[in-house]
């Protein structure tokens, strides 16, 4: 095979050594001939041979790679026939260029938002265990003594390990001023279930996840170490501060691994029994409870075991919790599921997105593909005298076919560079997008290899789609028929097939602008009708205490003076406490039991979000109280406790009645009584296109958390920056201030530059 296509590639020299060895074996002929015969056998001796050049032709067939040079011979006739036709190739390389950059476009935001695999060996080996009540679809998690038990009894995994995400500050030395960071609390074992080897240093031993809080080491980041400390190996041994903890570093994570999220670029690893340690507010017997399932777990198949029989051996292991453990694993599953299950059970928000922009592509590249084929088969019947000619000469008709379709691959191959280019300005404005946070977070809409090759193989099938019909139909042109009609008479047998790739291209343009002009509608209507909350006028700005180790009392503490201290500063209106800023997170879920509702065969409980808020928050916001008050100062732990909700809850747990009044319990039936106060109008809490969510507001007097955003409202917000840093270092100078911006930037970076992206699409 070697041989044959180094004399496809070198035709020149080996057509050259058959006509001398023909020519040679010519002579011998008509030397070994005697005097009397050697014309016979001359004649003879040619007769064999058929020609120098029928046998040259002969033998170039069985010494090279037939397909191989035809193939090159149709490439070199159809640039031929696109530059003798410049308007043809442009308008269908230009068809081909909006269909291949559209699917390559869609692909991309796809990709960075769902669909790229983890940097690690093996990723799809990589699974994500966990428990999920029997009627949920969302994501999976696991209590820390689950983990033991599951790892213990699950067979069919090489290896498992459990891990937490850790929000704070991190400061290069004890003496420096620490900055937003984020890294990962990990169980023993995480980088070898990962398959990863450190760049630099040690992995954790197994004895430095035993005791809470006793080792306090931590591996870097490789791209921490680089930025953080120039790459300088004599890091290793060096301290830094976490939270207002002091860490010895001990190794350097691989290049290119940022942790098990697509977005989040971790900076740290350490591990779980430092969690203590670093959050005050951790309940000590979190490690023990099997209560609160507050892990992420990761296991790596072994070589040999299927999807389905991990699941079929966790089954049987979560039978087996339950019966040991009914109070907490009563009508749970134990699931395993690949990282991009995961991840579509996750991000509902970016499927939806995604599969909308695919679907818009697929639209496209259809109308490019309707187009191409109608301008292939208008020329039809100027080809058709070509192909009779060619059949004349014996031509058959798979090789004519082989012809056309190679017309129709040159023309893909420029409409896939056209296609470069225009998915490279739909990235451009997918760039648009920034994520409004000063914790390393980043969405890296690229390029990359994976998108070059969903370039080639759209182009490749919008070309087959395209061609391979008027291709088929002008191969089968008949001599006979062509020379008696002539080229002015064929046409009428290719209009039908003309008729109807004129009718699907314009069904799919008109299905496209209609659907996107509803959209450009509803998205621009959104963003008129607004959020439901005001964020013009309005600073923002995120406190957490525990990133520097302060206790409970200081954090209120903290809070109330920086509270006071900004409805003091000259020309604030007002100001509020809030452990949920809209559209930019901080809500946690809650379990309720409002009094006297029948949640029938169904689990009991509701899961509302929630939010921590003070008595300011409501008129900060603009948010509405429809029916009875919002919280009062008197609201405090020692008090009755309280509640505002929305009104879907109210719609939902007590309908046709008022809410004011109700009660619930929360956190378990047999948690404590709180009364509802007020009903607030449902507004959007994380996105503009979200359903109706049911939402509860608690006291943050009666519920303090620990980390809280300042909204403070003025004429001029964005001239507060830095009086209210003067604030906070006059207060405590060791508290970090996050995400320090105007609400209606953060407004305009979370909701209105995706629609804009959307819209412009």
């Amino acid at each position: 095979w070697l041989t044959r296509l180094r004399n496809s590639l070198r035709p020149h020299r080996s057509d050259a050594d058959l006509e001398a060895e023909l020519q040679s074996r010519l002579e011998l002929a008509q030397e070994a001939a005697s005097a009397d015969s050697a014309r016979d056998e001359v004649r003879r001796a040619r007769l064999r041979a058929g020609g120098v050049h029928q046998a040259t032709e002969a033998m170039r067939d069985q010494r090279g790679l037939r397909w191989l040079e035809d193939f090159g011979r149709d490439l070199r006739y159809a640039g031929r026939m696109m530059a003798k036709q410049p308007g043809f190739t442009a308008i269908a390389a230009a068809s081909l260029a909006l269909g291949v950059g559209a699917n390559t476009a869609a692909f991309s935001w796809a990709d960075a938002l769902l669909l790229r695999p983890l940097p690690i060996p093996r990723p799809a080996d990589l699974l994500t265990v966990g428990f999920q009540a029997s009627h949920a679809t969302g994501s999976l998690s696991m209590s820390y003594r689950e983990f033991l038990d599951v790892r213990e009894h699950a067979t069919s995994f090489s290896g498992l390990t459990a891990f937490a995400g850790l929000e704070g500050a991190m400061a290069n030395d004890v003496a420096a001023v620490p900055q937003p960071s984020v890294g990962v609390l990990v169980s023993d074992g995480f980088f070898d279930v990962l398959g990863l080897s450190l760049s630099l240093g040690r992995d954790f031993r197994s004895d430095e996840h035993e005791v809470l809080g006793r080792d306090a080491v931590v591996i870097l980041s490789h791209d921490a170490w680089t930025q953080r400390f120039a790459a300088a190996p004599t890091v290793l041994g060096r301290t830094v501060v976490v939270n207002g903890t002091p860490l010895t570093v001990i190794g350097v994570a691989p290049p290119g691994f940022h942790g098990l999220d697509l977005f989040l670029r971790n900076e740290f690893y350490m591990p779980l029994a430092m969690w203590p340690r670093l959050r005050s507010t951790v309940p000590k017997d979190v490690f023990e409870t099997r209560v609160q399932r507050w892990v992420s777990v990761r296991g790596r198949l072994s070589r040999g075991v299927s999807l389905e029989q991990a699941q079929a051996e966790l089954t049987g292991i979560a039978s087996d919790l339950e019966r040991a453990y009914p109070d907490t694993n009563k009508d749970t599953r134990l699931v395993a599921r690949t990282e991009l299950r995961q991840r579509l059970a996750e991000e509902v928000g970016n499927v939806t997105l995604s599969a909308l922009l695919l679907a818009l592509a697929v639209l496209v590249a259809a109308t490019a593909c309707a187009n191409v084929a109608g301008l292939l088969v208008s020329r039809a019947p100027v080809r058709a005298q070509e192909v009779s000619l060619r059949q004349a000469v014996g031509a058959s008709q798979g090789r004519i076919l082989r012809q056309l379709l190679t017309e129709g691959l040159a023309i893909a191959a420029l409409g896939c560079g056209g296609g470069l280019l225009v998915a490279y300005g739909a990235l451009a404005v997918f760039r648009w997008f920034r994520v409004p946070s000063d914790l390393p977070i980043t969405v890296n809409f690229a390029l990359d290899r994976r998108a070059l090759a969903v370039a080639a193989g759209a182009a490749f099938l919008t070309a087959a789609v395209s061609s391979l019909m008027p291709a088929i139909r002008t191969s089968r042109t008949s001599l006979t028929a062509t020379m008696k009609r002539g080229p002015a008479t064929s046409h009428g047998r290719h209009r039908p097939l003309g008729a109807w790739l004129a009718g699907a291209q314009v069904t799919c343009a008109v299905v496209l602008l209609t659907v996107a002009a509803f959209l450009v509608q509803d998205l621009g209507g959104r963003l008129a009708a607004g959020p439901g909350f005001q964020h013009a006028g309005r600073l923002m700005m995120w406190f957490d205490p525990d990133a520097v180790g302060t206790t409970a009392d200081e954090a209120r503490r903290f809070f109330d003076a920086v509270t006071d201290g900004a409805r003091a500063l000259p020309g604030v209106k007002s100001a509020t406490l809030t452990s949920f800023v809209p559209m930019d997170g901080g809500e946690r879920g809650i379990r309720i039991f409002p009094e006297g509702f029948d949640f029938g065969a169904g689990p009991s409980g509701a899961n509302p979000w929630s939010a921590s808020v003070d008595e300011s928050y409501f008129q900060t916001l603009g948010v509405r109280v429809l029916e009875g008050r919002a919280f009062a100062s008197t609201d405090r732990d020692d008090a009755a406790a309280v509640a505002v909700v929305n009104t879907t809850v109210a719609a939902n747990y007590w309908p046709g009645q008022s809410a004011v009044g109700k009660r619930f319990r929360i956190d378990d039936e047999s948690g404590p009584w709180v009364d509802v106060v007020g009903v607030a109008a449902t507004d959007r809490y994380s996105f503009l296109i979200e359903p109706p969510r049911e939402f509860v507001y608690l006291s943050r007097r009666q519920r303090p958390p620990r980390t809280m955003a300042l909204i403070v409202e003025a004429d001029q917000p964005e001239m507060l920056a830095a009086s209210v840093r003067e604030l906070v270092r006059r207060i405590d100078g060791r508290q970090p201030i996050f995400t320090l911006r105007t609400l209606s930037e953060q407004y305009r970076m979370r909701v209105v530059v995706v629609f804009e992206i959307l819209m412009t699409l």
